[in-house]
This record gives structure tokens, C-alpha cells and sequence, in this order.
């Protein structure tokens, strides 16, 4: 994200820059050959035509793909008076369509259902569409002392845009795979205070709450999220007059997230019924250098 800042005047200062995203994505799947096997003819299966046992005949899908991505963001920062300045920033969507490779091991009972099929679970390319939503943010800042200062931040992500994974195949005889998703809009909100223990360091510390886009009822252990709290500390150190490193780290603390799918969902029959909870935290470590020119 190559950006560019710009003074106007003494009290505001505006930027904006390109952002260049990497996608890379990769699904696998157990393929349960066995109850589609054994299924009725009339509801969509073979009768139990190929010896096919439920749980016990599976096979496995695997598909991956890759893209590139572009945007932009634009922000600005206005002095309010000496010492308590505010600011406003804006992230644009990056529309991605991942092109790759599907692949499928399926054992015998997998092979004579492809067959039938007419070719269905072959190895074949595939596409996937995916959307990175855009985002608005507005934070505050604010000098209490020489040493201490405090700030805050809000943020809006429009995660909706995210309804399903759909992953298309080129393979007309195998149809299209759909992760139903409903994805819901969040928000995020922060606190946080600096000190400055010298001209050249400064140490950081921060609370957030980053509520969680999915909602219980397509949550999947693939995206097993919960609404989040982070708790971040970091450090500013002047290595000259221009040159600025920012050294931070973030631990979330995830409370246990409950899983319910039902088989009878749309786009869930072959999947089946699934419930049970994930535990999950995570650790974020970062680093930035700053020019001013």
C-alpha cells in the first residue's frame, strides 16, 4: 500500500495511495460418496448401486487459485487545536476472481459415481469471485500532558458484501460448489494512550472490541469467528529527523464459537449435519518504517 501525504495547510494534511492485494486461496473437502451412493433413486441418488458406504467411501476435493487485486484509500488529518487533532479514512473494495486448479481423489465407489454423472468429479480449472470489503474509519488524539496523550477510533467494515463462496467449475458435468455465507456489516471501536519517555521513544498501549461479521447460523469451522478483544502494546523510536520505527503487538483473546449446520439448509445435503464449538486466540506482530520527505 504505497501511499503519498500532503500538507495543505498548517492545520490539514490529506493522503491517499494504491493498494496492491495478493489472493490465495485453498479449499479441501471430504466427498461422501457412500451416502450418495445409498440415497433412493428418487431422492437424487444411485440406490446403493455401487456398494458405497455412508461415512465409509469417500473421497476428497481439493481446489486452489490465485489473483491479484486493486484499490485505493484517501484519509485526512485536521488539527483541531495544538495538541488534539482528528481524522477520517477511507478503504476501497478490491474485487478478486481466483483462477486455479480443482482436483479430486475419489476411490471406487467415488470413480463409478463420477462416471454416471457424466464425468462429474474430474480434475478440471475452476474460478472463484471474492470481494474485500471497503472501510471507514474516524479517529481522535489528544495531548493530556508533555507525556501523556489519548486516543480513539471507530471503524465500519462492510463485510455484506460477502453472501457465499461460490466456486465454478469448468467441468460442465460438475456443479457449482457454495459455501452460504450472509455475512453481516461490523464495527469496530478502540482506546488507547501513548507515553513519551523521551524526544526519541514513545510507548503505546490499547483496548479494542472488533465485533465479528458471521452470524451463528452459517457459521463454519472454516471461519469459526467471534466477536474479538484485542489488547496491544508498542513502541515509537525516532532512528533520526525523518526516519520513524513502529514496533507493535497484539494479542485477541476469542470467546468460544458455537456451530450449528443442518443438512437440511440449502447447499448443506451432501455436507450434513454438524455441531460443536472452536476455541481459537491469535497473535499479531508488527513492523513499520516512516520517511518524511
Amino acid at each position: 500500500n504505497p501511499m503519498l501525504a500532503y500538507k495543505i495547510t498548517p492545520k490539514l494534511s490529506v493522503g491517499g495511495g494504491l493498494r496492491i492485494l495478493y489472493a490465495r486461496g485453498e479449499l479441501s473437502n471430504a466427498v461422501d460418496f457412500g451416502t450418495l451412493d445409498a440415497l433412493p433413486v428418487e431422492a437424487g441418488g444411485f440406490g446403493g448401486a455401487f456398494g458405497g458406504t455412508p461415512a465409509g467411501s469417500d473421497g476428497f476435493a481439493e481446489v486452489e487459485g490465485t489473483d491479484f487485486g486493486f484499490g485505493y484509500n484517501f484519509g485526512f488529518i485536521y488539527e483541531i487545536d495544538k495538541g488534539t487533532r482528528v481524522g477520517a479514512s477511507y478503504r476501497s473494495k478490491i474485487s478478486t476472481n481466483l483462477e486455479g486448479d480443482g482436483r479430486f481423489d475419489n476411490g471406487a465407489v467415488g470413480d463409478a459415481i463420477g462416471a454416471a454423472l457424466g464425468g462429474a468429479f474430474s480434475d478440471t480449472d475452476i474460478t472463484a469471485r471474492i470481494d474485500f470489503p471497503e472501510m471507514v474509519s474516524i479517529g481522535v488524539y489528544h495531548d493530556l500532558t508533555k507525556r501523556w496523550a489519548i486516543m480513539a477510533e471507530a471503524a465500519w467494515t462492510r463485510w455484506s458484501r460477502i453472501k457465499e463462496l461460490r466456486v465454478k467449475f469448468d467441468n460442465p458435468a460438475q456443479p457449482d460448489s457454495v459455501i452460504p455465507s450472509d455475512w453481516e456489516d461490523s464495527w469496530f471501536f478502540s482506546i488507547g494512550a501513548t507515553y513519551r519517555h523521551s524526544s526519541r521513544l514513545a510507548l503505546r498501549f490499547g483496548l479494542s472490541y472488533d465485533q465479528t461479521p458471521v452470524p451463528d447460523s452459517t457459521r463454519t469451522p472454516r471461519v469459526p469467528d467471534e466477536d474479538r478483544t484485542w489488547v496491544s502494546v508498542g513502541l515509537q523510536y525516532a532512528l533520526g529527523k525523518t526516519t520513524v520505527l513502529d514496533i507493535g503487538y497484539t494479542h485477541m483473546f476469542l470467546p468460544d464459537a458455537k456451530i450449528d449446520l443442518s443438512a437440511a439448509e440449502p447447499d448443506n445435503a451432501l455436507r450434513g449435519n454438524l455441531a460443536g464449538s472452536s476455541e481459537a486466540s491469535a497473535d499479531i506482530f508488527a513492523v513499520q518504517l516512516r520517511l518524511a520527505f
